[in-house]
């Protein structure tokens, strides 16, 4: 924060649910953007019941890879995250993730 250029047009956030908190001050206009994972953006918003009032301003950078960890002390790890990734295809060749996604106001990942 200390090294930004014009510290008057920047506000700084912390602590506890800072995305609904931020959301609060953009429909206040206490704030005219906030950067955060447009996921969770479109999760508090809906929950919020907002999501129709707010709009995406664009992206800081392009989607980067979402891994899972497993720990490779786990005797079965790789068959694990074989069985994701095969489960995984299947509720999006099912439509039954696009439907989990939607609940949440999220966008599938592909």
């Amino acid at each position: 924060f200390d090294n930004l250029p014009d510290k008057s047009k920047f506000s700084y956030i912390a602590g506890d649910d800072t995305t609904t908190r931020s959301l609060k001050k953009l429909l206040l206009n206490r704030i005219s953007a906030f950067y955060e994972d447009r996921n969770v953006v479109r999760y508090y918003a809906k929950k919020m019941g907002i999501i129709n009032k707010i709009k995406e301003a664009g992206s800081a950078t392009e989607p980067l890879p979402l891994y899972i960890a497993i720990s490779a002390k786990t005797p079965n790890a790789q068959e694990i995250a074989d069985e994701f990734d095969i489960k995984i295809r299947r509720l999006r060749k099912s439509g039954q993730l696009e439907k989990i996604l939607r609940k949440y106001n999220v966008a599938d990942w592909k």
